[in-house]
């Protein structure tokens, strides 16, 4: 689900893979933004 815009600290939807490192400035000020993601019983099937 790419969403990538600019922010403050840095841009929106990056991904920075790190090992045993925390990059707090990475966070942003999007934090908790409520995206969320779910599974659900609907396919990719026709349109309604």
């Amino acid at each position: 689900m790419p969403d990538v815009h600019l922010g403050k600290g840095s841009t929106i939807g990056s991904v920075i893979p790190t090992k045993g490192a925390i990059i707090p400035a990475a966070v942003g000020v999007d934090i908790g933004c409520g995206m969320n993601a779910l599974r659900t019983a609907v396919n990719g099937g026709r349109p309604a």
